[in-house]
């Protein structure tokens, strides 16, 4: 799934060095810009307080961030009324979890 944010190196720079003080590897910047992705579509789907604590969700259960942000169309729909859930089934099938999110 392609990603649609540039991450900023000192974001980047930021994150290395805190990856480094609770010793894990470092992130790519593909995978920050997946998490990031995620992190919107929680927001958007939701609250802005969903973004960080479903990035957290994801890395406890172990899912790569692609993983995780694969799985967002479905929640995006379960959350949205039966009638709705059905039309996106019918003609929105292969939409990326934002355009679920600005369709619906």
């Amino acid at each position: 799934m392609s990603t649609s944010n540039d991450v900023d190196p000192a974001a980047l720079d930021w994150l290395g060095r805190f990856a480094s003080s609770i010793g894990v590897a470092p992130l790519t910047e593909s995978d920050v810009s997946t998490l990031l992705d995620l992190a919107g579509v929680a927001a958007h789907a939701s609250h802005r307080q969903a973004a960080p604590v479903a990035c957290w969700l994801a890395a406890r259960a172990g899912l790569s961030p692609s993983a995780a942000l694969q799985r967002a169309p479905e929640v995006v729909q379960q959350g949205l009324p039966p009638r709705r859930r059905a039309a996106i089934r019918r003609y929105g099938g292969g939409r990326t979890p934002f355009e679920l999110l600005l369709w619906a």
